[in-house]
Order: structure tokens, then C-alpha cells, then sequence
């Protein structure tokens, strides 16, 4: 192991001093740093905070409705769970599928973290699984088994592998999943294309529809609700969610 590490390390060093060597290294920064204006980091649109990848995909306020949409690009319909009652209401995962003969139910909220690592796709799903733990719970007292999980995927689209142990546990074929996987991360790249390329030149990547109307409320959502190549997608101020009930 020692051996190993110390021979990557090497390896790492070695091309990194051949990096700096080179002479055309520092060419633009040479004439950059000679102004502090050229060296204003702070975001174009939203002006306070660095303008890193993370915040334009993610973070600047400027892309909020964007930001909503690239969810719905995974599941976006909006529903409230069935037999949830008091302060739980304002829980909606985004998937709760429950199986009245087995008793067994499973609730899963999607989430699309910006690629920090490993360990942000970890701590997404831990904070998913801990808000809607008492949901789970309410659930166990009706008597049902339950599962709480998180779908991830990145806004670069890269697809967390332990997304595969929540596509066994729905029984979803492989030649759906194989299509699902591909529909979902092209999604996602897609629209936080859009984001960026609204970003940096401030021209819109999306239509407006005048209205729309939300499958899970009687009143109409706001004008401010967005669609996108040829889909309509709710912006309703809560997570799009599904509740099913299999027999």
C-alpha cells in the first residue's frame, strides 16, 4: 500500500513540475493581475459571492426557477401523501410508492447536488434521509415497513451508483433503467447548460407559459411557472412528488 502510494505520488509530482516548467505558463495571468479590474471575481448577475461553477449551477438567485426546473427534469409531479396528516403535510418526498398487501412502502426524495466529491453526494442523501425520517415513521406506526432513500444525481450529471440499489428495490428492468439513466443525466447536463449559457450571455434558454395549472391543487400556479422544450413543468413552491399505492 505504501509502496503504491508512494509511486502515485511521484507519478503526480513528476508531470506537475513538467506542467510548470513550460514556458508559455503564466502568460495570461502575466498581463490579467496588472488590474484589479480584471480581477473582480465576483459573480456578473448577482454581485456578492465568487462566481465558481457551484454558485452559477446551483446557488445565484438570478437562476432560481432554472435551478427548480432541473428537478422536474427527473420526476415532477406534485402530490401530497396520502393518510399524512398534521405538521407532516408539509412533507413531500418526491416518490412514495406503498404496497398495501406487504405493508411495505418506500419514500424517496430526488436531489441534484453540485460534484464536491464523493462525500457531497453522502451528505445530500444523509440530509434527505434525516428530514424525511419522520415521515417514515408515521408510516411504521399504520403498520407499513418502510425504506427512505434519496435519488442523486449531479448537475454535471454524474450518476451516483447507489441510485442502482433503489432500481432493484422498485423492480425496474434493466433495459428501462439502462434508458432511464441515460434520459435523466442528459436531462440534468441540459438544463444546467441552460443555466450556465443564461449566465454568462443573459439571454433566457426556456419559455414562459402563461399559466399552468397544478395536478395537485385546485388554484392555478403562478405566471411565473416555466416549461421547457415542449414540457410543462409545475413550479409550485413545494417538491414535485408521486404517491402510488399498489394493491
Amino acid at each position: 500500500g505504501q509502496v503504491v502510494n508512494r509511486l502515485r505520488s511521484a507519478v503526480a509530482e513528476h508531470y506537475a513540475s513538467r506542467l510548470l516548467a513550460k514556458p508559455d505558463q503564466g502568460k495570461v495571468f502575466e498581463v490579467s493581475s496588472r488590474s484589479g479590474v480584471n480581477n473582480d471575481k465576483r459573480c456578473r448577475r448577482f454581485g456578492e459571492v465568487s462566481e465558481i461553477l457551484p454558485h452559477v449551477l446551483c446557488h445565484c438567485g438570478i437562476h432560481s426557477a432554472a435551478i427548480q426546473l432541473r428537478h422536474p427534469g427527473v420526476v415532477w409531479v406534485n402530490q401530497r401523501v396520502e393518510g399524512i396528516s398534521g405538521e407532516l403535510k408539509v412533507l413531500r418526498p418526491d416518490l412514495v410508492i406503498r404496497h398495501e398487501s406487504s405493508k411495505s412502502a418506500v419514500i424517496c426524495d430526488v436531489t441534484v447536488p453540485f460534484e464536491n466529491r464523493g462525500v457531497a453526494f453522502e451528505d445530500t442523501r444523509s440530509r434527505k434521509i434525516a428530514k424525511y425520517s419522520p415521515l417514515a415513521e408515521e408510516h411504521q406506526r399504520q403498520g407499513y415497513r418502510v425504506v427512505v432513500t434519496a435519488f442523486v444525481v449531479g448537475v454535471l450529471g454524474s450518476w451516483d451508483l447507489r441510485n442502482e440499489a433503489l432500481l432493484r428495490l422498485l423492480r425496474i428492468g434493466s433495459q428501462y433503467a439502462a434508458m432511464m439513466r441515460r434520459l435523466v443525466v442528459s436531462d440534468t447536463i441540459r438544463w444546467s447548460c441552460d443555466i450556465y449559457v443564461e449566465h454568462v450571455s443573459s439571454t433566457r434558454q426556456y419559455s414562459f407559459p402563461s399559466l399552468w395549472r397544478s395536478p395537485c391543487d385546485t388554484a392555478p400556479c403562478s405566471s411565473s411557472t416555466l416549461g421547457r422544450r415542449g414540457n410543462k413543468y409545475t413550479e409550485c413552491g413545494a417538491s414535485r412528488s408521486v404517491s402510488i399505492s399498489v394493491a
